[in-house]
């Protein structure tokens, strides 16, 4: 598969995503995207096949206008075969997610 990380026209990005060699190649059949709370900490995952990187963002408050200008933990996240993956080994109810990437 040809690099999905360079810079592309949205029809070039239309093109790709709908042929049948991007779903070939990145086609996720997992069900464990998002956010999985379990007792050890809180699992996330994304797929995102054309990122070069992803980060998870916390913050104590929902917008900038409550206090969310600035996020209070920042974890860079594990490629995985086709998905970005992060897990948070602590309690944070009443927290807010902005993925960042």
């Amino acid at each position: 598969m040809e690099n999905v990380t360079q810079k592309r026209t949205p029809g070039e990005w239309r093109e790709l995503f709908s042929s049948q060699e991007f779903e070939e190649a990145y086609e996720y059949g997992g069900d464990d995207l998002g956010a999985v709370y379990q007792t050890q900490g809180t699992d996330f995952a994304l797929w995102a096949p054309t990122a070069e990187r992803a980060e998870l963002l916390l913050y104590r408050a929902g917008s900038a206008e409550e206090g969310a200008a600035e996020p209070f933990d920042r974890t860079e996240a594990v490629r995985t075969e086709k998905a970005f993956s992060v897990c948070i080994k602590a309690e944070i109810f009443q927290v807010f997610i902005i993925p960042g990437w």
